[in-house]
């Protein structure tokens, strides 16, 4: 699924993605592939899909209450990779998946604090990421959190706050370059540990049934 492209990239799409099941959603690495700003994509289900929710170009998105359940076994089966400004992950779960579960990667073009500075040359390109805010996610077995990658542009002013790891990982939180990201309030927790009920309730996948035309 594609919101957006990039020639258009600045512009707001104010699009509502919900409610949607992704099971073995394996042709391309972005299962979603977000290219404009203001975009919410909320309440989904991915099952076993190689690939990741991108928000590719664009600022200002919103990833929240989606589940990710993998098999922890083939790879390239992901999480959230995001590049732009202003973006939030809250409140996901993202369960057995064998690459990361959020992905702040560092950019090859950097736009600016605004998000402003840009020729057309460049909307295709991986923007530098500003003031990311990943939090109270729950991450169970496989991966965790990475911020910054290979690329020239590492993220500036990313927030990185009480997300839960469940399994005994106390390095869940990686950071591959040097940032000023605030890193504060996570955890890790043993699996035999009890959830709460809020999170828990998070942990039931949409069915078929439920997602379909002939759904209620």
């Amino acid at each position: 699924m594609r919101i957006g492209l990039s020639g258009v990239s600045m512009s707001d799409g104010y699009n509502v993605i919900q409610y949607n099941l992704f099971e073995h959603c394996d042709a391309n690495p972005e299962i979603i592939s977000v290219k404009n700003g203001r975009n919410e994509v909320r309440y989904n289900t991915f099952l076993n899909c190689e690939g990741h929710l991108t928000s590719r170009h664009g600022h200002h998105n919103s990833f929240y209450g989606n589940l990710f359940i993998g098999d922890g076994k083939r790879k390239g089966m992901g999480g959230f990779r995001i590049y732009g400004n202003d973006h939030r992950i809250y409140e996901n779960v993202l369960e057995n998946l064998t690459d990361w579960a959020v992905n702040v990667d560092s950019g090859g073009y950097d736009g600016g604090p605004e998000g402003d500075v840009y020729t057309k040359e460049v909307l295709t390109a991986h923007w530098r990421n500003y003031r990311s805010e990943v939090s109270r996610n729950v991450i169970s077995g496989g991966l965790g959190i990475v911020i910054g990658g290979v690329k020239t542009y590492e993220p500036v002013d990313s927030k990185v706050t009480d997300n839960v790891y469940v399994g005994r990982n106390e390095s869940f939180i990686t950071e591959k370059a040097g940032t000023n990201t605030v890193i504060d309030g996570n955890r890790s927790i043993g699996s035999d540990e009890p959830l709460p009920p809020s999170i828990l309730e998070r942990r039931k996948p949409l069915t078929r049934a439920e997602t379909g035309p002939d759904a209620p």
